[in-house]
């Protein structure tokens, strides 16, 4: 019987390791603060200074964005009746 079961299943995990991948979209927005999906539009809304950038998926394009001013924090959905803040 082996003293340390759990390194045995370490080495057999890294014997059967493969290369590691991701599936998804990368969206760039490097000074994204929130980020909230919008199912019913196909949209992404990232908020980001004083915009709210507008990311369709389905086109994988941004729309122009909502400028709104000053520093914006936090984005809820609309359809939970919450807001932007």
């Amino acid at each position: 019987m082996l003293k340390h079961p759990s390194l045995a299943f370490v080495c057999l995990l890294l014997f059967f390791a493969t290369d590691a991948f991701a599936v998804g979209t990368f969206i760039p927005a490097l000074a994204r603060v929130d980020v909230a999906h919008d199912l019913k539009r196909d949209m992404v809304y990232i908020t980001e200074g004083d915009s709210v950038l507008r990311y369709q998926i389905g086109t994988g394009t941004f729309l122009p964005p909502f400028v709104l001013g000053g520093s914006l924090q936090a984005w809820t959905s609309p359809l939970t009746g919450t807001r932007l803040q």
